[in-house]
């Protein structure tokens, strides 16, 4: 257990930055993994901050990646994947925090598993890399209604995109491109068209998660050619980004982040002796420290979420394939020891 200084100031950012882990409309962490037999199952927390539920199939059929979970206006979740078809699919909750519906294809044509964020305006927006290479993106037309399908963006990545709000609610997208460098991408408005790309810099084989700074900074976090943790950070909300400095560490995939109840960032890897490890701000939007391993016996990387009590909890597909977790004693405080929540996952 590795300590740091607890405060109970609540953080202004709280979308999830994870992916097939969100909170939904009751305030209890929800999951959706595709099982060993390739087909996807949810499970969560029984309460808000307590208990596991493991696991429940969500609909017929077999998926060749992992999900992506976003959440709608009305609270509703609802999970993005690929088919075999190399579409994009998804499946929802039929009301907040209630049963889910699967699933149905929304179009494109996939190469990678997709993200999604939350438009200002609720609209859900998915991002993807095409069979072109490019990125591409499909959007609701109104929160919670039809899908507008599919627009490419340009840029050329062998990787994941990354996406996450600005402080003034417009969407910023980032991608390891096809030279090694970041590029990034924004709206020019909140919930309307996207400007041209350009680089950040750098050169990385991972590719980068964006959380968002105590003072509305976006700052991202990738892997290095050196197996170390590298980050880049927007020089004030917003604006334009400044490229890279070493956190540390070493990495056997790419990293999360999320910020505690206090505004400090901390980072999550699956280190090369395949334990978790975590990086934190010694302040909000400070300096960092480096490192320390919270244990465990990791297949894949691990994703984080935030309890409705402010607490952050690391969820990952272990080495027995079973889904593991750890979660802070109090917000911003100790780690517990990895506890096993079952099922049987390959890495996702």
């Amino acid at each position: 257990m590795t300590p740091q200084a607890a405060d109970a100031v609540p953080a202004v950012y709280t979308e999830h930055p994870t992916q097939w882990a969100a909170l939904d409309s009751a305030g209890r962490i929800e999951f959706v993994l595709r099982g060993v037999s390739g087909g996807l199952a949810t499970g969560g927390q029984v309460v808000p901050n307590s208990g596991w539920s493991c696991c429940g199939a969500l609909g017929t059929g077999t998926w060749p990646g992992g999900a992506a979970v976003g959440t709608n206006q009305d609270g509703r979740l609802e999970a993005f994947m690929r088919g075999t078809d190399g579409a994009v699919w998804h499946g929802w909750q039929v009301s907040p925090g209630g049963t889910w519906w699967c699933c149905g294809p929304i179009a494109g044509q996939s190469v990678g598993d997709p993200v999604v964020a939350r438009n200002s305006d609720g609209r859900l927006e998915v991002f993807y890399v095409g069979s072109d290479q490019q990125v591409w993106h499909l959007w609701q037309a109104s929160p919670g209604g039809a899908w507008v399908c599919c627009s490419p963006m340009g840029e050329f990545t062998p990787g994941r995109p990354a996406v996450a709000a600005n402080a003034d609610g417009r969407l910023q997208v980032l991608v390891r491109g096809a030279d090694g460098q970041i590029w990034q991408v924004a709206q020019t408005a909140p919930g309307k068209g996207w400007g041209t790309w350009s680089a950040i810099g750098g050169s990385f084989q991972g590719d980068p998660r964006l959380a968002r700074d105590q003072d509305g900074r976006l700052e991202f976090f990738v892997r290095g050619y050196d197996s170390q943790i590298w980050h880049g950070w927007q020089t004030a909300p917003g604006a334009t980004w400044w490229c890279c400095g070493a956190i540390g560490g070493q990495a056997a995939g790419d990293p999360v982040a999320a910020q505690n109840a206090d505004g400090r960032l901390e980072v999550f890897w699956r280190g090369t002796d395949r334990q978790v490890w975590h990086s934190w701000q010694i302040s909000a939007g400070g300096g960092w420290f480096c490192c320390g391993s919270l244990g465990g016996a990791l297949a894949g990387d691990p994703v984080v979420s935030r309890n409705a009590d402010g607490r952050l909890e690391v969820l990952w597909v272990g080495a027995d394939q079973a889904l593991w977790h750890l979660w802070q004693v109090a917000p911003g405080s100790y780690w517990v020891a990895p506890a096993s929540i079952g099922g049987s996952w390959p890495a996702p």
